[in-house]
């Protein structure tokens, strides 16, 4: 008979292989059996953990988000562009992993790119969590309040970059070779990027 740190072991193992298979296909073209079969699990087990695919779904992304989460205590007592160059750095590093690693990046990319019915719950509990903390930060940078349309465009300046970057990393040193030892420092990386979103930040919009 299993222990109960088997049954964590299967449930965690399932929310992975879910994860990774989610990321690369979409929800509505990965099956049951796939899951299953992947985690090398049995489909007693699925349903005893989370009784349906959409279930399983919310977990999965719960745990995504619980990943991709700005860890506040970590620029906690850092000036303002310190703690922005600080949350660049961590997601530098965590977008440039491989897809085993870094499935919950690629999942939460796809949902914004083709929303399934957990859209919104990601919205109201993960995204717009995400930009009070960055437009709160990039407001204090540049004395501007945190939902004024310049800072809100810094924010969204930061999103675009820190996809360039991470999604299309090998891309870019692919096509511009040159450029491989700047990409491979992060901190230098980090400190261009949020010089450019504070630019952005900084310009009136008309």
């Amino acid at each position: 008979m299993g222990t109960s740190k088997d049954s964590e072991t299967t449930k965690k193992k399932i929310i992975q292989v879910a994860g990774e298979l989610f990321a690369q296909q979409g929800f509505k073209h990965v099956t049951v059996r796939d899951i299953i079969d992947a985690a090398d699990a049995n489909l007693g087990a699925l349903n005893y953990h989370f009784g349906t695919k959409e279930a399983l779904f919310g977990e999965v992304l719960t745990e995504a988000c619980r990943i991709d989460r700005i860890d506040e205590r970590s620029i906690q007592g850092l000036q303002a562009q310190d703690q922005l160059v600080g949350i660049v750095v961590a997601a530098l590093s965590i977008n440039s992993q491989d897809i085993e690693s870094n499935w919950h990046y690629v999942l939460i990319h796809r949902e914004c790119q083709f929303p399934s019915h957990m859209f919104d719950s990601l919205v109201e509990g993960h995204f717009k969590r995400q930009s009070a903390v960055v437009t709160k930060i990039v407001g204090q940078i540049v004395s501007k309040p945190a939902s004024s349309p310049e800072v809100e465009l810094g924010a969204v300046t930061l999103v675009g970059l820190l996809d360039m970057f991470g999604l299309y990393g090998p891309l870019i040193t692919k096509v511009l070779p040159n450029l491989t030892p700047y990409l491979d420092d992060k901190t230098s990386l980090a400190i261009r990027i949020a010089d450019l979103v504070t630019e952005a930040a900084s310009r009136p919009v008309d």
